[in-house]
This record gives structure tokens, sequence and C-alpha cells, in this order.
């Protein structure tokens, strides 16, 4: 119902985790187990986030990368994802939804650190502009990954292909 809930049953998987290893439970399933707990938390502190800002002004997509979005965390998996949005008719409609998504994209962030979800130290998260974008915009960053294949294009290809929706 609230952030504090969801920070309470995130910090539970680590006793969940260690009882699964105590019985040989397979690590690929530990994985996705805690990934599964990852969506839940993402969705939920999405959905807390709305009620408190209000309804979106665009379609949005938030996306998860790196390793949740392979679904394969662990317990010292940090965030990873972005936001995409459906292209704005104007500029102040893109004005408009450039707050509201960034806003929405540093709100989601803090509660996710709340909930033991570590800040990503490369800064892949929605709580940065370059990261909360119209779908068009992402798609000339995908096309410069591929066309420029500079080092640091290669390292955010890497991440940003292992992507899906949450």
């Amino acid at each position: 119902n609230d952030l504090e809930e969801v920070v309470n049953i995130s910090g539970g998987q680590l006793d969940l985790v260690k009882t699964m290893l105590e019985r040989d439970d397979d690590p690929a399933e530990i994985s996705q187990l805690v990934t599964s707990i990852a969506d839940a938390a993402t969705v939920k502190v999405i959905d807390l986030c709305i009620s408190e800002l209000g309804t979106p002004p665009r379609d949005i997509c938030f996306m998860v990368v790196g390793s949740q979005g392979r679904r394969e965390m662990t317990l010292s998996s940090d965030q990873d994802n972005a936001i995409i949005y459906s292209d704005p008719e104007s500029e102040e409609e893109k004005k408009r939804a450039d707050e509201y998504f960034l806003k929405l994209g540093q709100m989601v962030c803090e509660g996710l650190h709340q909930a033991g979800y570590p800040y990503c130290p490369g800064q892949i998260m929605a709580n940065n502009p370059k990261w909360v974008l119209p779908a068009l915009s992402w798609k000339s960053v995908f096309r410069d990954w591929i066309v420029k294949a500079e080092p640091q294009e290669l390292l955010d290809f890497c991440v940003f292909f292992d992507l899906r929706g949450v």
C-alpha cells in the first residue's frame, strides 16, 4: 500500500535467498526470483509515484536494462532503468512531458534505492535526463550506438540491448 511496505518486502529477500541456497536450489531460479521481486517492487513504486504526480501526459514504458532486463539479478545488483514515452505533438507538450517523466524517474529511482536497490554508479537510471526520452529520440540514440561504435556507445549498447518494459 505504500513505500514502507515495498521496502519491508524487498528487504525480506535475503532470508529467502539464503534458504534457497541452503536447499541447493538452482542459481538461475534464484536469480529469476530476485528479478521477479525487483520487477514487482518497480511496478509498485511506479504506481505509487504516479498516484502522487497524477496521470502521465503521454503513454509511458518504464524500461529495465542490464541484469534486470535479462532477468539475472543478484542481491548486489544495482538499478539500470530508463523511460520511453510517446512522442509529443508540440514543443510545449514535449517540455511538459520531459518535466513530468524526469520527476517520475527521480521519484522511482529514489523509491527503489530506499527499497534496497542501489543507484547505478554509471548513472544509467531514469533520474538522468539522458535516459528519459520520447520514442523518436530513443530511435536516434540506438542508431548512433550502432553507427558510431565508439567505446562509450559500445558500453551503452551492451547495457541497453538487454531491455524490457515493466
